[in-house]
């Protein structure tokens, strides 16, 4: 059964260029949407880390409300959540952890060979 479709963003047209495909999976099985952005701060030197994570946090989850409150607008039951850490990591945690049926996703935007 596919209830549960997580979609990794990373604030690029490019990563949310999936959504009108997942929106049309989501409607047929009548499943939910987890939105995901994996935030990441490195933080110059003589400035706070703490800080720095923070921002970086603090980002995501304006990013993601927008994208959320667009897909909600349409009907679909969405939820969105922002995790710390390295991308692919992090994804992977959160689809084990949380009954995850399915990862959508774009292809990463670098051209050439």
């Amino acid at each position: 059964m596919l209830s549960r479709i997580l979609v990794p963003l990373d604030g690029s047209p490019l990563a949310e260029s999936v959504l009108p495909q997942v929106v049309e999976l989501a409607n047929l099985r009548k499943a939910e949407i987890v939105l995901v952005r994996v935030a990441l701060a490195h933080a110059l030197p003589g400035g706070n880390p703490a800080d720095a994570q923070f921002l970086a946090v603090d980002a995501a989850q304006k990013y993601l409300a927008k994208i959320e409150a667009g897909l909600a607008a349409q009907g679909i039951t969405v939820q969105s959540v922002v995790r710390y850490g390295h991308a692919a990591e992090e994804i992977l945690d959160h689809t084990g952890t949380n009954g995850i049926d399915l990862i959508a996703m774009s292809t990463h935007g670098r051209s050439g060979f």
